[in-house]
């Protein structure tokens, strides 16, 4: 990998994590002061485990059936003109 690369993924990363705590920090009292919010914490992070589980069986049903040879196309084996006459 190329230095140029690695140095803008790693600071698009950076930004991105940043952002996130940014989010987090100033959203605090909204989404975790209420009555009832544990429930949603909850369902939040099924959703997001629920959704990882998804895209894991997902691709690993795809990696399995390229390994496999289920995505190539059928070959049909014809007769050839000399069989015909027999």
């Amino acid at each position: 990998m190329k230095w140029s690369i690695a140095i803008f993924m790693g600071g698009g990363l950076a930004i991105l994590f940043g952002f996130m705590g940014w989010a987090f920090y100033s959203t605090r009292a909204i989404g975790l002061g209420g009555p009832g919010s544990g429930a949603i914490m909850v369902m939040i992070v099924a959703g997001v485990l629920g959704t990882g589980l998804l895209t894991g069986v997902l691709m690993w049903l795809a990696f399995y059936s390229s390994r496999k040879g289920y995505d190539e196309s059928p070959r049909f084996e014809t007769k050839s003109e000399t069989d015909e006459g027999e």
